[in-house]
């Protein structure tokens, strides 16, 4: 194991046990800085609003005439795994991008003014989650169906568009209300993502269920969460979100059928303290730009 990662494994443990995150303690203190520093509360989204109280919000939009054209248009890349992942064919990618965004458009402005930040679609991902027995997928990690924080800053989100009608048996994702994180520690008795009691509570669970086209925007850094098990299969896409300071990127520039790992992880998931510390500055700095 090298040190960076030894020291992350720390960081992971203290925030846990501490601040009921599984993400870095710089992480977390970035995120708390940020939403009480940057992110502009006074929205008048009301999704918006929802959004930051919850964590995660069902939109007013629906992809369904959009879904018809993708569900035509994708194959599987890998056939024998649990979770597979879909390929949208080439020629239809464009025209997708264009109706992506053209549907997005209003969304994507409010939540400009909402991270005080640019926002851009980083990568866009599909795919089909699989049966597995729920006991061996948790202990074997053969899909991400156990409670946790995805490891990022909190300008990293998503959208999820279901690709299909999707109930309590097609394994819907499982999210911790972002304001009653520590109630769901305690009576979970969390100590890691392999450590706790499964729990079934409404008041601090949300599942996503919901019709075909449905959306569902969220924040994975700051939400516990996880996958539920289907009975058959559940297909899903992924719109990445990215927060950023660079003013002049613009999607419409972006591949965002390629995964850019290099652009997410630099603006999204800092390796050093000293690099965290540098976005934050560079976010405070640009919302004092907006305002002047």
């Amino acid at each position: 194991m090298k040190v960076y990662q030894l020291l992350n494994k720390i960081s992971k443990f203290f925030s846990l046990r501490f601040f009921h995150a599984g993400l870095p303690i710089s992480y977390y203190i970035f995120n708390r800085i940020f939403n009480k520093k940057i992110i502009n509360k006074n929205i008048k989204n009301k999704n918006l609003q929802d959004f930051y109280k919850n964590g995660f919000v069902k939109l007013d939009i629906n992809f369904k005439n959009e879904v018809e054209l993708i569900k035509k248009n994708i194959a599987f890349v890998n056939h024998d795994e649990k979770r597979q992942s879909y390929k949208i064919n080439e020629n239809i990618r464009d025209q997708f991008k264009v109706m992506l965004l053209n549907k997005l458009k209003p969304l994507i402005s409010d939540l400009q003014d909402y991270y005080n930040s640019n926002v851009v679609i980083s990568n866009v991902l599909a795919w089909r989650t699989n049966y597995a027995d729920e006991l061996e997928a948790k202990k074997n990690m053969i899909y991400a169906n156990h409670y946790h924080n995805d490891g990022y800053l909190v300008t990293y989100f998503k959208i999820f568009i279901n690709l299909m009608d999707i109930d309590e048996n097609d394994g819907p994702l499982h999210i911790v209300y972002k304001n009653k994180t520590k109630q769901f520690f305690k009576l979970a008795n969390y100590k890691n993502q392999t450590n706790y009691d499964d729990i079934e509570n409404d008041k601090l669970i949300y599942k996503n269920v919901g019709k075909e086209g449905d959306t569902f925007l969220f924040s994975s850094s700051e939400c516990m969460h996880k996958a539920g098990v289907p009975i058959k299969h559940r297909d899903t896409m992924e719109v990445v979100f990215i927060a950023n300071t660079n003013k002049s990127l613009k999607t419409e520039n972006i591949d965002i059928f390629e995964k850019n790992d290099d652009f997410v992880m630099s603006t999204t998931k800092p390796y050093t303290l000293i690099k965290v510390f540098r976005t934050l500055i560079s976010h405070l700095s640009y919302k004092k730009k907006l305002s002047t």
